[in-house]
C-alpha cells in the first residue's frame, strides 16, 4: 500500500518531470555558479528570526526550499512548481508521519 507521503513524492516527481519536458529546463540541482551565501537552511534560519512566522508556516517553506534547492532556479521560479510545492505540504501536513516528519527535520535543523 502506498502511504500518502509516497502519493506525495510520486506526484511531485510526475509534474516536475513534465515540467522539464515542456519547458525544457533541467530538473537537477543548482549549480555551483550560485553564491556560496545561498544556503536555503540559512536563510530559513534568518527568516524565523527576523519574522513571526508559525511553525506550520516555517514548515512549508523548508519543504518548498528544500525542493528548489535540490531541483534548481529554474523549476523553482515557476508557478506550476509553487502548486506542486504547496500540494506536497498539504499532503504532508494532513498525515501524522508527514507532520510529524517536517517537525523532527524543523528541529535537527535549528529552526525551532
Amino acid at each position: 500500500m502506498i502511504s500518502r507521503i509516497d502519493q506525495a513524492v510520486l506526484l511531485l516527481q510526475d509534474r516536475l518531470q513534465k515540467l522539464a519536458k515542456q519547458g525544457g529546463a533541467k530538473a537537477g540541482p543548482a549549480t555551483s555558479g550560485q553564491a556560496v551565501d545561498s544556503d536555503p537552511i540559512e536563510k530559513l534560519r534568518d527568516l524565523r528570526k527576523r519574522s513571526q512566522l508559525g511553525r506550520d508556516e516555517l514548515g512549508r517553506a523548508l519543504v518548498r526550499s528544500l525542493l528548489a534547492d535540490s531541483l534548481g532556479a529554474t523549476l523553482a521560479g515557476s508557478l506550476d512548481f509553487q502548486a506542486v510545492a504547496d500540494q506536497v505540504s498539504i499532503i504532508l501536513y494532513q498525515s501524522e508521519e508527514g507532520h510529524a516528519l517536517v517537525d523532527q527535520a524543523m528541529t535537527e535543523l535549528g529552526l525551532d
